[in-house]
């Protein structure tokens, strides 16, 4: 996690996790994220996974399934706004 926190900041945070470790056992990924954002414990990032069987084309048309067009172009409209004081 990239983001810039002062020492005495730091200090707080580890105290508030160490003090919610100690005594609320079923706070562990608030501790975690906590530690985070002290700088003591970093988490690895991996990519997500690749949906496959999207990526295969070939499964064909299927019994009901229904054949989409092209989308019409988009129009871009203008709208013109008139006040008329007297009318």
């Amino acid at each position: 996690m990239a983001c810039h926190l002062e020492d005495d900041r730091k200090e707080v945070l580890l105290e508030i996790a160490e003090y919610l470790n100690d005594n609320y056992v079923q706070y562990g990924r608030g501790v975690r994220y906590l530690q985070q954002l002290a700088g003591v414990t970093a988490t690895p990032t991996t990519p997500p996974p690749r949906l496959s069987f999207l990526q295969n084309s070939d499964f064909g048309v299927q019994r009901g399934g229904m054949v989409l067009t092209d989308p019409e172009p988009h129009v871009m409209h203008t709208m013109s706004v008139r006040f008329h004081r007297y009318g």
